[in-house]
């Protein structure tokens, strides 16, 4: 349920913000193939389970301000809600991105320092509705597949971002691939339109 665009539609934060604070943030458990998928082919490191904790923390305590903003707030005023909810998205996905380089061994975490994580779609302009997902390109020098380092990289990103129970979509591409799909498909061509760096 991704809404292009909050504009003329700021009504629909009000009426559906109970139903999203209930599963918060966007983690309804509905999609798990990637994170199956993952576990059958590739074995890494996760985060450390102090550091998810902290993370957990902190998103319950999001969900909670997300709350009161919403009481607070009249009905027009949802794409400042959208904004709101878009800054502390951000806040858990750099944590994540941190906690991951920190459980990492320093051979990966150099691999890790050469990824630009962006934020592309409604994630990437701020206007996330609720239950949209949280969308993402890891911007790579080579391809994941002929690097085993970046690959456990962006896997113990990615499960740090399941194991908050956040619904993610994302892809791995270099600068070229990137070029190249937007120029063969029309919705990634549209997503890059909004791309915002979050880390790397």
């Amino acid at each position: 349920e991704i809404m292009p665009s909050l504009v003329g539609s700021e009504m629909c934060i009000r009426d559906r913000v109970s139903s999203f604070l209930a599963s918060w943030p966007y983690g309804r458990g509905e999609r798990i193939t990637d994170r199956e998928m993952s576990d059958a082919l590739l074995e890494h490191p996760r985060i450390a389970s102090k550091a998810l904790e902290r993370l957990r923390i902190r998103q319950e305590e999001a969900r909670a301000e997300l709350s009161r903003l919403a009481d607070d707030q009249p009905p027009a005023l949802g794409a400042e809600l959208a904004k709101e909810t878009t800054k502390r998205v951000d806040e858990l996905v750099r944590g994540v991105v941190e906690a991951a380089q920190a459980a990492l061994p320093r051979k990966v975490r150099r691999a890790g320092n050469r990824v630009a994580l962006v934020a592309l779609g409604s994630y990437g302009r701020e206007e996330m509705c609720p239950y949209s997902d949280v969308d993402l390109l890891f911007l790579v020098e080579a391809p994941a597949a002929t690097d085993e380092q970046l690959a456990t990289f962006v896997n113990t990103v990615l499960y740090g971002l399941w194991d908050l129970r956040l619904e993610v979509g994302h892809a791995v591409r270099t600068v070229e691939d990137t070029i190249r799909t937007a120029r063969e498909d029309q919705s990634t061509a549209s997503g890059l339109l909004d791309a915002r760096l979050l880390a790397g």
